[in-house]
């Protein structure tokens, strides 16, 4: 079962694993990296809120970086 979370940018990502796996899955908002499953840490995703995400396999290892998003629109549980 997989988590999905909307922005307000129109961005959609897809968590599982208890949000430490993602990828994004918007297909209006192409920007690097959609699709590709990638190592993460949420430390907190609630509505109206933006997401702070620790992101490791984009840069090289152990590095990571933090991606902040615009706020969460919309919360839900579906299959992959």
């Amino acid at each position: 079962m997989s988590t999905f979370v909307s922005t307000e940018s129109g961005a959609t990502y897809e968590f599982t694993d208890g949000f430490q796996m993602f990828r994004r899955t918007s297909p209006d908002a192409p920007l690097r990296k959609d699709g590709e499953w990638l190592e993460c840490e949420v430390p907190e995703v609630r509505v109206g809120k933006g997401m702070r995400i620790r992101v490791t396999g984009i840069i090289e290892p152990p590095s990571f970086t933090i991606r902040f998003t615009t706020p969460v629109t919309a919360i839900w549980d579906g299959a992959a």
